[in-house]
């Protein structure tokens, strides 16, 4: 199981960098399925507060993949789930169940803190996505020659003492005129 989390982390920080979301594998499918699963099995064992947080980092975690597409995932998840757990379920026995949701307890702990740490790195992404966007509207506009003929000048004529100034278009003032 942890080599699975382990596999799922490291998938899951290379979509912090990426625009768009990868489609789910069946291992992070199987692992979301699987914490989700023992956090449903284990409910009675919780807090209604630490419940809410596992489901949340659940979810979190399903929302960094496309999950458009997960046909047979299902079933694969669900038959790994018995074949490893032997029919551990919401049904089991507690003299069963309570060592079992024990030792499940530090998987969805870890889980829990690899899914903040996850959110954390992806917030300082956006944050440093949004500055540099930022930074690049607030930017000078360099232009070229070819602009300033497109350009409009304030001008006064050379001598003329009234401040009548006129507009002009183009490259500068005409002969005989300097900016005002």
């Amino acid at each position: 199981m942890k080599k699975v989390l382990l596999i799922a982390l490291l998938a899951i920080t290379g979509c912090a960098s990426t625009a768009t979301t990868t489609p789910i594998t069946q291992a992070a499918f199987t692992l979301n399925s699987h914490n989700n699963w023992a956090i449903e099995v284990c409910k009675t064992y919780m807090t209604p507060e630490k419940y809410a947080e596992y489901m949340a980092s659940v979810r979190y975690s399903y929302s960094t993949w496309d999950v458009s597409n997960t046909d047979g995932m299902y079933e694969v998840a669900l038959q790994q789930w018995n074949t490893k757990y032997q029919g551990i379920g919401v049904g089991t026995e507690p003299k069963v169940l309570t060592p079992w949701c024990t030792n499940a307890m530090y998987s969805l702990e870890s889980m829990l803190s690899q899914s903040n740490q996850h959110k954390a790195k992806a917030d300082v992404y956006s944050q440093r996505q949004h500055e540099l966007n930022k930074a690049r509207a607030s930017s000078p506009k360099i232009t070229s020659e070819s602009s300033d003929l497109k350009m409009t000048h304030q001008c006064k004529r050379l001598g003329d003492f009234s401040g009548n100034i006129q507009t002009f278009s183009g490259f500068g003032c005409p002969v005989g005129w300097i900016k005002a």
